[in-house]
């Protein structure tokens, strides 16, 4: 028996795991039918085949064929793109035929929250130090006189003496002057004191 003209080819029904196909020939002669299932991840995922079949119809001029194919699981957060292709011998007028469906994957689970208690035990509040360069003078108690130096001598309340250098046609200081004896040349430089006309100056022999 020659072979039909497959005037049609389509995909009715296409859900990423499950479909049906349809196939218009002009006879009923075989027409071979050739199921392919694919796979690709992401946007810029390249297609992959990941199952082959081939199927003979006879006997019809319309056929329905059911497919089916597990393409396996989506990652979490991610997003696959599963495909089915449809081709016959002889070919189809409308060619080769293709559907591709976008499955998802479940979404991830959440990432843990830190718990008010670990939160304030990892960042404890800083406690303030003394700064080392803070200056201020010291308080003396009220009633009481910085004590002296142990190794100090005596206040002296005395007032100072100044101590002139002697010069010519100077005398000494009037306060060393009545320290020193008077001098027995200076009574005999002196006037002479008159005689005293009551007085009578007699010899003296020396007995």
């Amino acid at each position: 028996m020659p072979s039909p003209v497959v005037r049609t080819a389509g995909i009715v029904r296409w859900s990423g795991t499950a479909g049906a196909v349809t196939v218009s020939a002009t006879g009923t002669g075989p027409v071979r039918l050739r199921i392919s299932y694919t796979r690709r991840d992401g946007d810029a995922g390249v297609a992959r085949t990941l199952r082959e079949e081939t199927r003979t119809l006879r006997g019809s001029t319309a056929y329905t064929s059911e497919v089916a194919h597990d393409p396996g699981d989506v990652a979490c957060g991610e997003r696959a793109y599963l495909g089915l292709v449809v081709m016959t011998e002889p070919a189809a007028g409308n060619g080769p035929q293709v559907s591709e469906v976008a499955v998802h994957g479940p979404a991830c689970p959440a990432a843990p929250t830190p718990s008010r208690s670990t939160a304030s035990t990892s960042d404890p509040t800083p406690t303030p130090t003394p700064s080392p360069y803070v200056t201020g003078s010291a308080t003396v108690p009220s009633g009481s006189s910085r004590p002296a130096s142990p190794t100090s001598d005596p206040p002296d309340d005395s007032p100072p003496q100044t101590f002139r250098r002697p010069t010519d046609g100077f005398s000494p200081q009037p306060s060393l002057e009545r320290l020193l004896p008077a001098s027995p040349s200076a009574e005999q430089d002196g006037p002479e004191p008159a005689p005293d006309p009551h007085v009578e100056n007699e010899p003296w022999d020396g007995g």
